[in-house]
C-alpha cells in the first residue's frame, strides 16, 4: 500500500469537495479531520493513522501570561504507519491574516524536519482567500528550500503576485537593516497606549 499517495488522493479529494462547495473549511482542525476520514477510508482500517495526539497530564502543560507555551511540542497533525513514517503538518490562514502566518509556516517545516527527519513530510497550507495563496514566489522557494524533500500542498496552487505584496517586503527588509525591530516596537506602543514606561 503506498501510503504517501493515499495522503495526495486524500488532499485530492478535499479540493474536490472544496470545489464542489461541500466543503467550506473554516479552520486547521476541519482540514485536519477531513484528511483522516481520506486516509482511513482508502486504507480501510485506522490503526495507523494518528491525529495530533492530546495530553492526559495537563498539570504537566506550561502557560506563560495566559498562553501555552509550545516551543518543546513537536507533534505534526497527522502521523501515518507503525513508526510514524508520514507525518502531516497542517496551516490555515484565515481572511484577515496574521502578519506571522509566513514565520510559522517556516518554524512548522522546519521543525517537522528536525523532529521527524526519516519519515515522509507532507506540508498543507489552506488559504481561505480563493483567488490565489498568500505565499509570493520568492516565499515559496525560501518555503521549500527549508526541506527539498517535505512535499507541499497548497490551496489555492496560485500564487500571490501582487505587486504591492513584493515592495511591502522590500520596504521590510530596508527597515530591519536599519535596525528597526517591529515586535520592539509593538511592546512600547502598546505599553504607551496603557500608560506604563517601556
Amino acid at each position: 500500500m503506498d501510503m504517501e499517495n493515499i495522503v495526495r488522493e486524500a488532499w485530492a479529494e478535499l479540493l474536490l469537495w472544496v470545489g464542489e462547495k461541500r466543503l467550506k473549511p473554516e479552520n486547521e482542525e476541519e482540514i485536519q479531520c477531513f484528511l483522516y476520514y481520506g486516509i482511513v477510508k482508502r486504507l480501510g482500517d485506522a490503526t495507523l493513522v494518528k491525529p495530533k495526539p492530546t495530553t492526559d497530564k495537563p498539570e504537566k502543560l506550561k502557560f506563560v501570561e495566559g498562553k501555552l507555551l509550545t516551543e518543546n511540542m513537536h507533534f505534526p497533525d497527522l502521523m501515518l504507519g507503525a513508526d510514524g513514517e508520514i507525518v502531516i503538518e497542517i496551516k490555515f490562514t484565515r481572511e484577515k491574516r496574521a502578519s506571522n502566518i509566513y514565520a510559522g509556516c517556516k518554524r512548522d517545516v522546519a521543525k517537522m524536519k528536525r523532529h521527524h527527519p526519516k519519515a515522509k513530510r507532507f506540508f498543507v497550507l489552506y488559504d481561505v482567500c480563493a483567488e490565489n495563496i498568500f505565499l509570493n514566489t520568492k516565499q515559496e522557494t525560501e518555503l521549500r528550500a527549508l526541506d527539498e524533500a517535505c512535499e507541499m500542498l497548497y490551496f489555492p496552487t496560485t500564487l500571490n503576485t501582487a505587486v504591492g505584496k513584493l515592495a511591502a517586503e522590500k520596504a521590510w527588509q530596508t527597515l530591519r537593516k536599519r535596525g528597526y525591530d517591529p515586535v520592539a516596537q509593538g511592546k512600547v506602543n502598546a505599553a504607551k497606549a496603557v500608560g506604563k514606561k517601556a
